[in-house]
């Protein structure tokens, strides 16, 4: 198989530049393990990920026949009811070059890994937490993204912002931690959730707010993604209509299903116990953990939504990963031995990345392929 192939040379990479003292060779290991998701995803062919052949090679092919960048847009927005600038204007840029499809898919993995690796970096502070952190991510974002690739750039980047106004106090560092997170938003616009989120971290570790305040705060909100959950369907109407998210009404009209997804319930529901049975481990770092279950319960409701709603979860992807990523990695290291615990985490997301890509083909990303 020839992602467990990557997945285990990568991580052994990234294993073995942490046991060098020579930072030279630190850092070529480290770049080689980087570079090889990079490589694998630029290599591949058009079969897959589900949107390569669509969106994703269309986008580029118009971006090589378009008289101007402003011709691209209105194509986007005429066909996909969307403008993701940033993404438009990397395509035009590789497209107007000269540079072929697979630069552009080598380009775009690069958005993506690299700045999920710095993130999980600056959080976890150690070689152990990077190590768990990129193993999560090749067991549950990766294959994702050779498919969903706009949304997994966005991601990405909210990823590094949060990472970066979670453990630096410096004043340039929170201007750009917000500049990240609308550079995710230029390439997929549900990146905007990602603002509300930095708010309510902000609410939850300032110290000029009591605990006991924050804990009703955790609370009232917890009741309100609740309600929100029950009553999901005037909500979206109310928001498509207003024009807040037009695309909230389409959503409703065309993918309304009842397709109950146990292993996400499960996974989001694990995930929730971890951060609170580990919550005095998170109450080290920034204050509390109200900030981490919240995002963990979220995901969890939206993961229930998803049952009635295709692609909704999609909004709760940046939560997902908040925590699956930067949380996780980080409370794993906390804990003084890899214990029956921490293994029998990793086995769980060892499992769903087997049922969800080996046997469901989840994202079309089986077989691979290269392009020709």
């Amino acid at each position: 198989m020839a992602y467990i192939l990557m997945f285990a040379i990568s991580l052994f990479l990234l294993w073995l530049s942490s046991k060098i003292k020579n930072k030279a060779i630190r850092v070529v290991l480290t770049l080689m393990s980087l570079l090889l998701p990079c490589v694998m995803a630029a290599l591949r062919g058009l079969s897959v990920g589900t949107d390569t052949k669509g969106y994703v090679l269309s986008l580029y092919q118009d971006a090589r026949n378009a008289n101007s960048y402003q011709e691209l847009v209105s194509f986007s927005k005429a066909v996909y009811y969307s403008v993701d600038h940033a993404y438009l204007f990397i395509n035009y840029l590789v497209a107007k070059c000269g540079f072929s499809f697979p630069t552009l898919l080598f380009v775009i993995q690069c958005l993506i890994v690299l700045p999920i690796f710095y993130a999980i970096k600056l959080n976890t502070k150690n070689s152990k937490g990077l190590i768990i952190g990129m193993l999560l991510f090749y067991l549950t974002f990766y294959n994702l993204s050779l498919n969903m690739v706009r949304q997994s750039i966005a991601i990405a980047f909210v990823l590094l912002g949060f990472s970066l106004f979670m453990n630096r106090k410096e004043k340039w560092s929170k201007v750009l931690s917000i500049l990240l997170l609308l550079i995710g938003f230029g390439f997929h616009d549900t990146a905007i959730i990602a603002l509300p989120l930095l708010v309510l971290y902000c609410l939850f570790v300032t110290k000029k707010i009591n605990q006991k305040t924050k804990q009703a705060i955790f609370i009232i909100l917890s009741i309100f993604a609740i309600l929100a959950t029950v009553f999901y369907s005037p909500i979206l109407n109310f928001i498509g209509s207003s024009g807040i998210y037009p695309k909230a009404i389409m959503y409703m009209n065309r993918f309304a299903i009842m397709d109950i997804n146990y292993l996400g319930a499960v996974r989001n529901a694990i995930i929730l116990f971890t951060v609170f049975a580990m919550r005095k481990n998170i109450s080290e770092k920034d204050g509390n953990a109200y900030f981490p279950m919240f995002l963990a319960l979220i995901n969890l409701l939206f993961g229930i939504l998803s049952s009635f709603i295709m692609y909704i979860d999609r909004i709760a992807y940046y939560a997902l990963f908040i925590d699956l990523l930067l949380y996780v990695p980080y409370i794993m290291t906390k804990r003084k031995k890899t214990d029956w615990f921490s293994l029998a985490l990793i086995l769980f997301f060892i499992l769903q990345w087997v049922i969800v890509i080996l046997i469901n083909n989840s994202n079309g990303t089986l077989p691979y392929v290269f392009y020709k």
